[in-house]
């Protein structure tokens, strides 16, 4: 992929190429570009067809942005336009720099990707400066220069900081990791790795979190840590099949494949090399193919066949001298030579040998160094070469005692590394004992709880019965009073009745006899004065 994507500041343009390139995207751009009115509409078209078109085409486009914001530049003194037209440009150096470093013209490259640096950089244009400033990087840990890729990935990683790019952040951590692991600095690498892995966990990246597994565990393979190593590559793995993660998946299977190579497992580790290599080959993968082909004819020279080995190498060899990766062609010729040696074919042995040491010399790759001396005095002792073979041993033992000084410093490193790595795994084993006391505690609390809650529902049912039987009974008898209140007070209007009629009797009886009381009272007045009258 080329390291930019343009976003389009006019909205109707955007809409109309976008909606378009879901069919074809330089066909789309290609019209566009023809009916295109203005020079500033015409640079951004080209700009955008130098990133969706097939890689021949690159240059043209790429070329003809460069041209025409050269002479918009000069065509105009407004600073925002001038800035805008810039920008432009440094995209186009950018991506003419990608087209050139796929033809493997690695000077053209880095003098493009230098120019739109410069750009950018006066523009102040963080954001894209990372991307060429990755893409150098990469050049130069091809090329050994190691020292200057780790100042590429170290200003990438202060401009994410500034803009608080999280994900940039850990890609960079990853990137200035292999570097300190290339430079034996087993420490700082692992420093970096964890706080890239700690990020991606964050931010909820799983192909970032696969891809920083797979270098805590290169580190842990170096440390001797194997079981900690496959665990780690296995984890990997599975994030990788979950997100059918090609390009990581053959990664760590060759990362597997290495550990079982050095474990003396052969069979497996010649399967797992075998998967990877097919995924690279599926997806086009050059360096993946030049450095499963390179491990694999390893693995035959351990097996002592050397033919079968040659054939790996050879192709191995090839791809990277396609690619310019001259640690992996020095690496390929010393093995080769070694495939040589091995059939006793001293003179080829011995050419080979000799451009390994050539390119190897180029890199500063001491380790390999020091392989192929002791491989050339091998070759010269068996070919009666002897004053060539003492010369080729003095250096071999040069290059050993170079080497063994910076593993005395890296074992001194490593000591303290695993007595922290020890240490730390200890204190995550107490705290993992003491959640789980706390856990069996809480879960222990719990069930009482439960019990409890459960006793208490149960008497609670059962107080509730009790009370529904009480009121059903309350309710019952209730009931039976109010119907004998009722009954009684029937009885009592009865009887209220009955001595209502009573008394209205005796009433009526003496109001009658009151009534006669006149009557009589005259009759015994009148008997009186009759007999007063008589007298």
């Amino acid at each position: 992929m080329k390291p930019f994507q343009i976003i389009w500041p006019v909205f109707f343009l955007y809409t109309a190429v976008h909606c378009a390139a879901a069919l074809n995207p330089v066909d789309s751009l290609s019209r566009l570009l023809k009916s295109a009115a203005h020079d500033t509409v015409t640079l951004r078209l080209l700009v955008e067809l130098s990133e969706v078109c097939e890689e021949k085409d690159i240059e043209t486009y790429s070329r003809r942005a460069i041209q025409l914001a050269n002479t918009l530049v000069s065509k105009t003194s407004v600073k925002t336009e001038q800035d805008g037209i810039q920008q432009k440009k440094a995209l186009a150096l950018n991506n003419l720099g990608y087209y050139y470093q796929q033809l493997l013209d690695i000077d053209q490259a880095l003098k493009c990707y230098q120019q739109a640096l410069d750009i950018l950089e006066k523009l102040k244009n963080g954001p894209r400066m990372v991307s060429t400033l990755y893409n150098i990087g990469f050049i130069r840990v091809q090329q050994g220069q190691t020292g200057e890729a780790l100042l590429s990935y170290e200003r990438c990683l202060k401009i994410q900081e500034e803009e608080n790019d999280r994900k940039g952040i850990a890609v960079s951590l990853s990137h200035i990791g292999n570097i300190y692991r290339g430079q034996g600095l087993i420490k700082k690498a692992l420093e970096n790795y964890s706080k890239s892995l700690k990020i991606r966990e964050e931010i909820n990246d799983p192909d970032g979190i696969a891809s920083a597994l797979n270098n805590i565990a290169g580190i842990y393979q170096q440390l001797g840590k194997l079981e900690d190593a496959l665990d780690l590559f296995t984890r990997s793995l599975k994030i990788q099949k979950e997100r059918n993660n090609k390009k990581g998946m053959a990664l760590t299977l060759n990362n597997l494949g290495n550990i079982l190579l050095q474990q003396g497992n052969y069979a497996e580790a010649l399967s797992f090399y075998e998967n990877a290599l097919r995924i690279y080959e599926e997806s086009g993968n050059p360096g993946g193919m030049a450095l499963l082909s390179g491990n694999i004819g390893n693995l035959y020279l351990r097996k002592k066949e050397p033919e079968k080995a040659g054939e790996y190498l050879t192709r191995s060899l090839h791809l990277n001298e396609q690619l310019n990766d001259k640690r992996g062609i020095s690496y390929a010729l010393l093995k080769i030579g070694e495939a040589g040696f091995m059939n006793k074919n001293y003179t080829a042995a011995g050419a080979y040998a000799l451009r390994a040491r050539q390119t190897a010399l180029e890199t500063g790759n001491v380790e390999n160094l020091r392989d192929i001396e002791w491989l050339r005095f091998h070759i010269d002792s068996a070919a009666g070469n002897f004053k060539q073979a003492l010369e080729n041993y003095v250096h071999y033992i040069q290059y050993r005692d170079s080497i063994a000084n910076k593993e005395n410093e890296r074992l001194a490193e490593q000591t303290q590394l695993t007595y922290e790595y020890e240490k730390k795994e200890a204190v995550l084993k107490e705290q993992q004992e003491r959640e789980k006391a706390v856990s069996e505690e809480k879960q222990r609390n719990q069930s009482i709880i439960t019990y409890a809650a459960g006793t208490g529902i149960l008497l609670a049912l059962v107080f509730a019965g009790f009370v529904l039987r009480s009121l059903k009974i309350t309710r019952r008898q209730k009931s039976m009073i109010e119907e004998k209140n009722i009954e009684t007070l029937k009885q009592k209007i009865i009887i209220q009745e009955k001595n209502k009629d009573i008394t209205d009797s005796i009433s009526y009886a003496a109001r009658i006899q009151r009534s006669l009381q006149p009557a009589e009272k005259y009759i015994e007045k009148q008997i009186q004065r009759l007999r007063a009258h008589a007298e």
